[in-house]
């Protein structure tokens, strides 16, 4: 069977549909209780400001996982993200974080719970145009807008809940996936099968002409 430059471009166009089908795999975030109350999750719009001190970049994050950094600041575990604005917590034992931002301590010398700082959330008017950095980050650019920072639950921010939080997910249709895979082998082996049968040049030779 002999292929032709129309079979290759259909397989061509077969191959880049099937590619299409899985970067169109749904990617969602869901809600997972942890119980611990470092972990933080957004429950609406916003997102935390963050500054890498051994960078002196500002980034933007979903990610809740919080933890005592350096110089007792709070910030996103396992990380050199501090938040902004910088919060304190010292020797405290025991830490909350209230669903509107408020973060007290406690310790072991009082039952009493110190408010001492205030977790803020920042909004973007077109967040869909922030640039992925990886790992759950983001920077701002000119298309994002400009970071609005508030408080949690006002100027349309969403609330926090601790013990909570948010982690990505895949949603795989297990149709899509079977067509794609069988859209990319019919696509590969006509290709393959359009190389193989391009027709081998004739070699002529005039033998009276070397004589």
């Amino acid at each position: 069977m002999r292929f032709g430059l129309r079979s290759l471009v259909i397989a061509i166009l077969c191959f880049c549909a099937a590619v299409s089908l899985f970067c169109g795999i749904e990617r969602k975030t869901v809600v997972v209780q942890t119980g611990d109350p470092m972990d933080v999750t957004i429950v609406g719009e916003g997102f935390f400001e963050v500054v890498d001190v051994a960078q002196g970049r500002t980034y933007y994050t979903r990610t809740g996982r919080l933890d005592c950094g350096t110089d007792d600041l709070l910030a996103i575990r396992s990380s050199t993200l501090a938040l902004q604005p910088q919060i304190a917590i010292g020797k405290a034992t025991e830490m909350r974080i209230k669903p509107t931002g408020e973060v007290q301590v406690t310790d072991d010398d009082s039952d009493l719970w110190v408010t001492v700082g205030q977790l803020e959330l920042v909004r973007f008017q077109r967040p869909q145009f922030l640039a992925k950095c990886g790992q759950g980050l983001f920077r701002a650019t000119e298309a994002s807008g400009v970071p609005q920072s508030a408080a949690p639950g006002t100027r349309g921010l969403g609330l926090l809940c601790s013990g909570w939080l948010e982690k990505p997910r895949v949603i795989v249709d297990e149709q899509a996936m079977w067509v794609a895979s069988f859209a990319i082998f019919f696509s590969v082996s006509m290709i393959v099968s359009c190389i193989l049968a391009r027709p081998k040049e004739k070699r002529v030779t005039c033998k009276g002409l070397d004589e």
